[in-house]
C-alpha cells in the first residue's frame, strides 16, 4: 500500500509485477501518472485500475425549481422550440467538485474514453481488459435511486493493462 503523489513515486525502476489502483487516477494527469506507473512496473508488469467513467463525468448541472438535475444531451424549450445542449463530453479539463454536504472541494480531471486509451498507448501498455461494472443486487436495498442509476449509465470504468516495454523505447 502506498500513499503520496502518483506523478512521482519513490520507487526504484522495475520494482512491481503489478499496480493497483481504485478511483485515484482522475484527481491527476493521466500521462504523468501512467508514465510513472510504467518506471516502477518490471517488463510485461500489469496495472489494474479504476476511474469515473467519462460518460458520467460529461453531465451538466441544472437547477430548475426545487430539482436539482445532473444530465447530458439537449433540452428543448417547448414555447420558442430554442435547443440547448448540456454537458460537454470532449471538453477534457480539470473540474471542481464538492464533498461531504460541500465541506471539501475536490479538483480532478474529465478525460474522455480516447484521452484514456491514448494515454495507456503513449505509455507503452496492451490493454487486457476494459469492464463497465453495474452495481450487485444488494446495493438496490442500501440506495435504491443510485441503483437505478448506475444500471442505466455508467458510473466507473475498469482496465487491466500490461506494460509492453519502458517509456520511451527504442532509447535513441
Amino acid at each position: 500500500f502506498f500513499e503520496g503523489s502518483m506523478e512521482k513515486m519513490p520507487f526504484k525502476d522495475n520494482s512491481f509485477d503489478i499496480v493497483t489502483s481504485s478511483l485515484a487516477f482522475h484527481y491527476g494527469d493521466f500521462n504523468r501518472i501512467l508514465r510513472e506507473i510504467n518506471r516502477v512496473l518490471k517488463p510485461n508488469g500489469i496495472i489494474i485500475f479504476s476511474t469515473t467513467n467519462p460518460v458520467d463525468d460529461a453531465r451538466q448541472k441544472l437547477i430548475i425549481g426545487d430539482y436539482k438535475i445532473t444530465a447530458w444531451g439537449k433540452i428543448t424549450n417547448l414555447k420558442t422550440n430554442r435547443q440547448k445542449v448540456l454537458g460537454n463530453y470532449f471538453q477534457s479539463n480539470a473540474r471542481h467538485v464538492k464533498w461531504n454536504a460541500k465541506k471539501y472541494s475536490v479538483r480532478w480531471h474529465h478525460t474522455t474514453l480516447q484521452g484514456i486509451v491514448q494515454a495507456l498507448v503513449k505509455n507503452n501498455f496492451y490493454i487486457l481488459d476494459l469492464l463497465e461494472p453495474r452495481p450487485i443486487n444488494k446495493a438496490k436495498k442500501i440506495n435504491p435511486t443510485r441503483y437505478a442509476y448506475s444500471n442505466q449509465i455508467p458510473v466507473i470504468i475498469l482496465f487491466k493493462a500490461k506494460k509492453i516495454h519502458p517509456v520511451g523505447y527504442p532509447k535513441k
